[in-house]
């Protein structure tokens, strides 16, 4: 096969920049290069001179160069196999896999390196099953593929099975090359995470910052690790590095805030919850947080704006249960604005009919207003709930009301 010259490359794309992606116009830029270069006298040697001219272009331009080469062979797996990795970078997935299985079927090589490439395209497209098949024929090609493993990994991972995961993931740490490791001891630390197995996670986070993995996904991760092991000052510490490499990151200044609460500066918590509502403001985390201090510390007034806002924003997803409403509800019945109590501490009690406590202050709540049958039933639901002797005052409460005479509801 002839080889082709640097100028003549430059010439050819010229001639490709001049004519649009479609066969009919690669023919024609071709016919203009054979004139040039009389040559190139075999299909193979000219597509292998377009193949090499691709990665000299902007992605249009490639792909138009790649068009002409696979025109002039059409069994050029190599071109396939290019295209793919163009049509992925562009995020265009179907374009992607298209050009893969041709260039599998083709029989590129290292065919191993195409599954790879492949079951990166599934998993971006979160065809997770798919991406495991085709990263699990690429390592069986290729038993020290670290991308493979890498790549099986994150499949496992966003499938919820950690235990698969963490095992690949070790994989690609032992076949990883240092520019990667880097990297992989951070996933790895994820994943321990996620299982709970923070001494493994605090060092894989550790391991990627002596590899050189310095970013702030790292010491915020690590800092997650000391915080659930109790090691608040530490947390802090890796909190606050993360925060210097990404300042604008809202859940970091969160995860600070509540290691601060855990030390006892409530001040420092409060700043940060500040901040965090400041950078994403429709976060409800950091208003409940925020919240739950002012009213801790009989701030009522600032407690109560945070908790409106919070349940304006809704707080369905963030795993909270019926808190903020029993905390507004007691605001409210501190302040004695006894129909907002009311209303919600039925709510509380709606979202966990099983919360004995708001049963008790929902019975104080009508005791106060003089509502006393309603006063009895809740007394009486919560001590049917703790069980006999749990609650002597209560039970004391409950043989009084038993005697008073029943009037009528008022505000």
């Amino acid at each position: 096969m002839k080889s082709i010259s640097k100028f003549a490359l430059i010439v050819m794309a010229l001639f490709v920049a001049m004519y649009p992606q479609s066969a009919t116009n690669a023919q024609a830029a071709d016919s203009a290069v054979c004139d040039l270069f009389p040559n190139m006298d075999s299909n193979k040697a000219r597509a292998q001179a377009y193949y090499d001219l691709y990665s000299w272009l902007p992605d249009a331009e490639a792909i138009a160069s790649l068009d002409c080469a696979l025109q002039l062979d059409p069994d050029y797996a190599d071109a396939y196999y290019a295209l793919g990795r163009i049509y992925q970078e562009q995020e265009n997935y179907a374009e992607a896999n298209f050009n893969y299985r041709l260039a599998i079927a083709m029989n590129y090589q290292p065919l191993s390196v195409v599954y790879t490439a492949r079951g990166y395209s599934y998993n971006d497209l979160t065809l997770y099953e798919e991406a495991i098949k085709d990263f699990s024929n690429a390592v069986e090609l290729d038993s020290k593929s670290d991308a493979a493993y890498y790549g099986r990994a994150y499949a496992y991972r966003m499938l919820s099975d950690f235990g698969n995961a963490i095992e690949n993931m070790s994989r690609a740490i032992e076949f990883g090359g240092e520019a990667v490791l880097g990297e992989y001891f951070n996933e790895r630390g994820m994943l321990y995470l996620e299982v709970d197995d923070y001494k493994k996670a605090l060092s894989d986070y550790t391991l990627a910052l002596e590899h050189g993995q310095q970013d702030s996904e790292v010491y915020a991760g690590r800092g997650m690790a000391y915080h659930w092991q109790g090691q608040f000052t530490e947390a802090v510490e890796d909190y606050t590095q993360a925060i210097e490499l990404k300042p604008e990151w809202a859940m970091i200044y969160y995860a600070r805030g509540r290691a601060w609460e855990e030390l006892r500066e409530e001040k420092n918590a409060i700043a940060d919850y500040s901040t965090a509502i400041e950078l994403n403001p429709t976060d409800v985390s950091g208003y409940l947080a925020r919240a739950d201090i002012y009213f801790m510390s009989d701030a009522y007034k600032l407690a109560l704006a945070d908790y409106n806002t919070a349940l304006e924003l809704g707080i369905e997803d963030e795993g909270v249960g019926n808190a903020p409403y029993v905390a507004r509800g007691t605001i409210y019945l501190e302040t004695q604005a006894y129909q907002q109590a009311e209303a919600d501490l039925l709510k509380a009690l709606e979202i966990d009919p099983n919360d004995v406590n708001t049963y008790a202050t929902l019975g104080y709540l009508y005791f106060e207003v003089e509502m006393f049958p309603e006063a009895l039933d809740c007394y009486q639901i919560y001590l049917d709930r703790v069980g006999p002797g749990a609650a002597p005052q209560v039970e004391a409460i409950v043989d009084g009301l038993r005697a008073l005479v029943t009037e009528e509801p008022y505000y």
